[in-house]
C-alpha cells in the first residue's frame, strides 16, 4: 500500500459554486484561497485545507458527467452526453 505524505488538491465539479462555497467555509471551516476569474465572472476556486493542500473547485453546470479525459497539455477536458464538445477550463 502506497502511504501519501501530502495532497496537492482534489477537484470537485459543482453546479453551484456559492452554495458548495458556503458549506465548505460554514460547515466544514475552510476558507477561499482565491478565485478563478474569465472575463470579470468566477468559474471555480481553491479552498485552504492547510499546508500547501487544497480544494480546488470548479462550476460544471450539467449533473450528468459521461468521462473526464485528461490532454497532453494538462488542460481538464469534460465531455457530456449532452454536450459532445469539451469545455476546457
Amino acid at each position: 500500500m502506497i502511504k501519501v505524505k501530502q495532497l496537492a488538491h482534489v477537484c470537485i465539479l459543482a453546479q453551484d459554486l456559492e452554495a458548495t462555497r458556503g458549506f465548505y467555509r460554514d460547515v466544514l471551516g475552510m476558507h477561499t484561497r482565491s478565485n478563478f476569474l474569465r472575463d470579470g465572472r468566477t468559474f471555480g476556486f481553491y479552498l485552504d485545507c492547510g499546508g500547501r493542500s487544497h480544494v480546488e473547485v470548479l462550476s460544471w453546470p450539467r449533473p450528468a458527467m459521461a468521462n473526464v479525459t485528461r490532454s497532453t497539455t494538462s488542460a481538464w477536458r469534460w465531455k457530456t452526453s449532452t454536450q459532445p464538445s469539451p469545455i476546457v477550463a
